[in-house]
């Protein structure tokens, strides 16, 4: 087994975490679990499987958020020896085979010790399975950004870069790191045939001309997040990867055309949305205000789920 710690941040988890802690378990020397301060809160079944399973738990008095949650699992797995950790949030599951297929696609690039991060591709849950890469086809390809839930985090280079930024607090915390990487020499790579299934927002069923079809749907305190973080990415980053830059951007506004369009709760989402902008102009970061909190959550539908699973967007 290769010297690698998982570490699986938590928030409110349901019980199917104990079948993702038992798969890591299997395929790292050692398994961690951050919890941002809603053990008290956590299923009876899943306390007693944290309990017997042997894994390690560290438990935050609040939710300080995923870049220092896994800050938290980096330093655990520095003190502790290992050279890699794999990142996973409590929304994906890893395949059997998973974190030898990653090593392998390592294994393969001629990069080497350069390489900082090793990501698998993913697919959404409840979607159709996949089809692999012809066998002719590479097995690894750079990528300038990478999600966190499924890498391979080189500890080394994380500390190089002094790990992830805490000020993010959730959304855009994985592509800050990953471009911070590379504007220290390191490199980010792709495997081809290891795939991830990854449960990202909500999915939502819409009918538009006949076609039926579904779209991710995230929180009005989410869109804060995700935009605010966004835009502070791009102050940073956007220069010196304009490639980068330029095709999220076009994701931005192919959002905000969803948004408008096809999802609910449009006022509380655009309305987050300008805050976001707002405070990144302003540079404020951190967990978001108080006062938005309260103003959503007297909006109609509202519903906060800042700390959810780990993603960009």
């Amino acid at each position: 087994m290769r010297n690698v710690c998982g570490i699986i941040v938590a928030y409110n988890p349901l019980p199917a975490l104990i079948g993702e802690i038992k798969q890591l378990k299997e395929q790292a020397c050692e398994v961690v679990v951050v919890d941002n301060g809603t053990y008290a809160s956590w299923p009876v079944a899943l306390k007693e499987a944290v309990k017997t399973s042997g894994l390690t738990l560290l438990q935050n008095p609040d939710n300080l958020g995923v870049a220092t949650a896994f800050n938290q699992g980096f330093r655990y797995a520095l003190e502790k020896g290992y050279s890699w950790a794999a990142t996973f949030d409590q929304d994906s599951t890893p395949p059997t085979h998973f974190i030898s297929g990653l090593f392998a696609a390592l294994e393969s690039c001629p990069l080497g010790d350069k390489v900082a991060v090793v990501a698998p591709r993913y697919w959404l849950k409840d979607t159709p399975t996949p089809t692999p890469a012809t066998s002719t086809a590479p097995a690894w390809k750079t990528v300038p950004v990478a999600m966190a839930s499924g890498n391979l985090v080189r500890l080394e280079a994380a500390e190089s870069v002094g790990m992830m930024d805490e000020t993010f607090f959730i959304d855009y915390v994985d592509f800050d790191f990953c471009l911070r990487l590379k504007q220290k020499g390191w490199q980010i790579i792709q495997a081809a045939n290891v795939w991830l299934p990854h449960h990202l927002g909500s999915r939502q069923k819409h009918r538009c001309l006949g076609i039926s079809f579904s779209l991710v749907s995230h929180s009005p305190l989410r869109r804060y997040y995700n935009t605010r973080n966004r835009w502070i990415t791009y102050r940073r980053h956007a220069t010196r990867f304009p490639g980068w830059f330029f095709h999220d951007l076009i994701w931005w506004g192919l959002e905000v055309m969803k948004i408008l369009f096809f999802e609910k709760q449009k006022s509380a989402k655009f309305r987050a949305m300008a805050r976001g902008l707002e405070d990144a102009r302003r540079g404020r970061m951190g967990p978001a205000p108080a006062s938005l909190i309260a103003r959503l959550q007297t909006m109609p539908n509202s519903k906060n789920d800042a700390a959810g699973s780990l993603s960009h967007g």
